[in-house]
């Protein structure tokens, strides 16, 4: 009879490999599972053989659902802004504007260049709008703002020409002695022209900037007490040259006037006196020279012509 073998038993315990070698397996036993050992000795278990819990595993879901959610509730809210930030029925194409005189409001729009700046109800580019108005040299201030009929208003204050200098430029001359912006010979009109004052002073220091606007503003109010006198009465201001000694000259018509370096008013008093004596005597003058003391004058006289009657018959009564 055959002979029957014990079965064969091993213990894992006192088998220093837990591995089970091939040759060790007899027919009818099976492998056992191979167990890894962490630092400690103790059964370190894979990710394979962690089971989790169904309320795990709802925690677990509701965690990816909710970055799910917020994922998906972003993507609307930049769908949502590209579309009113891009669609036409969003976009503000109608601006009023307020507050002009000298500059025509084309001339803004044209500055403010409304279809490429593309201003819509979540951008109105309020700030951009106003600083493209303040780029031109006549702007003072602007402020824009939304109206409740979806329009954008843009408020401007035009700076106030009180005379023009003869710089490098003809130069628009505000009432604190500034040069804002540059015109041409056929838009001089009424104002009072201010010669004699280097460019210099406002392109190289401050000092000499503060220079520059005083002589300017001393322009400024001498062309005002020639306009409150009765020289503006028959005679046009046209010119105030001013030298670099400081001395003032005045053109009233064709008349050149020297005036002297103070006591303007004073002067401009004795001015009238002596157009008086030359209305009586029916004749006009070349130039007009006042001496420093004012005890003196002198004046070159010429015949009236046509042309020197011509200004004196157009005055108002």
């Amino acid at each position: 009879m055959p002979s029957t073998s014990e079965p064969h038993f091993t213990d894992p315990h006192l088998t220093p490999n837990n591995d089970v070698p091939v040759d060790s397996i007899h027919e009818g036993e099976m492998p056992k599972p191979s167990v890894e050992l962490d630092e400690s000795g103790n059964v370190a278990m894979s990710e394979s053989m962690i089971v989790m819990n169904p309320e795990e595993r709802l925690q677990r879901f509701g965690g990816r659902l909710k970055v799910f959610n917020i994922g998906l509730l972003i993507l609307v809210i930049f769908l949502l802004y590209d579309a009113l930030t891009t669609l036409s029925p969003f976009q503000l194409r109608s601006i009023e504007i307020n507050g002009l005189n000298q500059v025509s409001e084309k001339t803004i729009l044209d500055q403010i260049q409304l279809d490429l700046l593309r201003p819509s109800v979540i951008r109105p580019h309020l700030f951009e709008i106003e600083q493209a108005a303040l780029s031109h040299s006549w702007i003072k201030t602007a402020e824009a703002s939304l109206t409740l009929s979806g329009k954008i208003r843009l408020d401007l204050t035009e700076y106030i020409a009180t005379a023009v200098a003869v710089l490098d430029e003809l130069k628009v001359v505000n009432a604190e002695g500034i040069p804002f912006a540059t015109i041409s010979p056929s838009e001089i009109g009424n104002f009072p022209l201010i010669s004699g004052i280097s460019p210099d002073m406002f392109n190289s220091s401050q000092k000499a900037l503060y220079i520059g606007q005083y002589w300017l503003t001393q322009g400024i109010e001498l062309a005002r007490l020639v306009q409150n006198s009765r020289l503006s009465e028959t005679k046009k201001l046209s010119d105030i040259h001013i030298s670099k000694t400081g001395r003032y000259e005045i053109m009233l018509d064709r008349i050149r006037i020297s005036l002297g370096v103070d006591m303007l008013k004073d002067r401009l008093s004795e001015v009238e006196e002596i157009m008086d004596n030359l209305d009586r005597k029916g004749v006009t003058a070349a130039y007009i020279l006042l001496s420093d003391d004012l005890n003196r004058a002198i004046v070159k006289e010429i015949p009236i012509t046509a042309e020197d009657a011509e200004p004196a018959s157009t005055i108002s009564p």
